[in-house]
């Protein structure tokens, strides 16, 4: 099973736009970090999903 943890400390898009930018800095700073989810499939579900990007060799 694969385990690993994280903290995107610029919020996972990297946007500085975005509300959630700075959300987990201090988190980052004190050195906590989160369980990271890994799924077998893409069919797999768990609530914890809040949405899903998939990426295509262009054509």
């Amino acid at each position: 099973e694969t385990k690993a943890v994280g903290v995107f400390p610029g919020g996972q898009s990297g946007n500085p736009g975005s509300k959630w930018y700075d959300n987990m800095v201090e988190s980052w700073a004190n050195g906590e970090y989160y369980d990271l989810l890994f799924l077998k499939s893409a069919d797999q579900q768990s609530d914890r999903v809040m949405g899903q990007q998939t990426i295509s060799p262009a054509k």
